[in-house]
């Protein structure tokens, strides 16, 4: 994410991820140094892990997970995916312990313990390192392994809320299915606001709007259903880089350079931690057009299909960390949370997922089937 290679960087419109090579999938393995490492290489989904007994040898994530006990040691999706957690066991053993000396629940703890390290640092790029506090927020998990990983990586940045949406193993198809149409426009006009030429400015302006505005039209949409926001990138003079801040006018003017300036100072003292006198220059002007649906795209509750309910309340040995050791656990379903809140340790099994809830957690779920995750205390 620092390290920039040959070429010219592009500044074009994209969603803003921080991606991190750390999936089920992904490998564990010893360097030369004799350190454990996770990823880049990953089995895939074919030949996959080798508890999938689909020919994979090396170790990943997900195997480590199944030797812990965080997921189901005997089959996955409702029971329609065999599991072996002996293969999986064995080649950490093989490929893991033995090198490093390690037992087989070391090894495995410690391949957890470093995916979760992994993806705190794509965390703390989203938010520490922008000056936002994580502690304040709330961690959203999903994905099939998402919640296996959420309380341990809330531990790690302090948050004390974790939220785990319905049919996660699938939610972001539903984001995809969901979200209203978006178009970003940007032009760049590089000026100091001192030398600032409204006409030029918002001649620039409008064209965006209009091109915005066009554009939804041709999609179907009307007048009413259209939602145009402008913004601009703006720098101190002198500066290498610039953030994006919102304009809150159609219009360049008096007005709305205050407000430009005034909300520059604002995100640059939550990005940076200071701010200056410095005299400041405008980049780019932005329009983000959005054509807004005449009935909710979102549903008021998603229902998981198939329905993973777990006809028998079960246990299972769980190794959380060293100060717990192994622990029995009650595996439930999420319907079992229903109207009550429930202490951990506790495995939550879906049919698309799975969620740990460790000893120093309880989980509950609220009006729209959400598992709701708190830290004790």
């Amino acid at each position: 994410r620092l390290l920039k290679g040959s070429g010219y960087i592009l500044r074009v419109p994209a969603i803003d991820l921080a991606e991190v090579s750390s999936g089920g999938g992904s490998i564990a393995w010893v360097d030369r140094g004799g350190a454990l490492q996770s990823g880049p290489q990953s089995a895939g989904a074919i030949p996959g892990p080798v508890c999938y007994r689909n020919g994979g040898t090396e170790p990943t994530v997900t195997d480590a997970n199944v030797v812990l006990g965080y997921l189901n040691p005997d089959h996955l999706l409702g029971g329609a995916f065999p599991i072996d957690a002996e293969a999986a066991r064995s080649a950490l053993t093989e490929k893991i312990g033995e090198p490093l000396g390690l037992s087989d629940t070391e090894a495995a703890r410690g391949i957890h313990i470093l995916v979760n390290s992994n993806m705190g640092r794509a965390l703390r790029a989203v938010s520490s390192e922008r000056g936002r506090d994580p502690r304040r927020f709330t961690l959203l998990a999903f994905g099939g392994g998402g919640p296996i990983h959420a309380t341990g990586l809330a531990d790690m940045l302090g948050i004390s809320r974790v939220v785990v949406p319905p049919s996660p193993g699938v939610f972001s198809a539903f984001g995809l299915l969901f979200a209203d149409i978006e178009h970003h426009f940007v032009r760049t006009h590089f000026k100091a606001f001192s030398d600032m030429d409204f006409t030029e400015a918002n001649s620039i302006l409008t064209t965006l709007l209009g091109e915005g505005q066009k554009l939804l039209k041709a999609e179907g949409f009307t007048d009413a259903r259209m939602r145009l926001s402008t913004q601009a990138d703006i720098k101190y003079v002198g500066q290498t880089s610039e953030l994006t801040v919102n304009m809150g006018h159609k219009i360049f003017s008096e007005e709305a350079i205050q407000s430009l300036h005034q909300n520059f100072q604002i995100e640059h003292e939550k990005t940076y931690g200071y701010t200056a006198d410095d005299p400041l220059q405008l980049v780019n002007i932005r329009v983000i057009a959005r054509g807004m649906s005449e009935n909710s795209r979102i549903p008021e509750s998603i229902t998981a299909t198939p329905p993973n309910e777990i006809s028998e309340p079960t246990n299972r040995p769980v190794f959380f960390s060293n100060n717990y050791g192994w622990i029995e656990t009650p595996v439930r379903d999420r319907s079992s949370l229903k109207d009550t809140h429930q202490e951990g340790p506790i495995i939550i099994e879906e049919y698309d997922s799975t969620t740990v809830v460790p000893p120093t957690w309880q989980a509950s779920l609220d009006q729209i089937q959400n598992i709701i995750l708190e830290k004790k205390g």
